[in-house]
């Protein structure tokens, strides 16, 4: 769900059991990514959302995808995937579903 400055995630198993809900502010706009390339390190996504979801930095683990969300004010979900260096490999656009 989102409202005007923030977004509800919610994640459920394959067996429909809560698994977590989180809360992310919203960034302005789909467009603030348009301008990042393939092999741009991390910081240059940070730059952009300070504030996205870049769990895999923090699960002291080597074996979770390497991947950052980020959530906008005109509808998108952002996933920005990295390679073992932290540099950019790809970026999706997905538009949220509002429910």
């Amino acid at each position: 769900m989102t409202g005007e400055t923030q977004a509800l995630v919610i994640h459920y198993d394959e067996d429909g059991k809560l698994q977590f809900q989180k809360t992310y502010s919203l960034i302005p706009s789909s467009k603030d990514f348009d301008g990042l390339s393939e092999n741009e390190s991390i910081n240059s996504v940070m730059a952009i959302d300070p504030t996205g979801d870049y769990g895999f930095l923090y699960t002291g683990r080597n074996d979770t995808p390497r991947l950052s969300y980020h959530f906008t004010q005109d509808g998108y979900c952002i996933e920005v995937s990295y390679d073992s260096n932290n540099n950019i490999t790809g970026i999706e656009k997905t538009m949220l579903e509002n429910g």
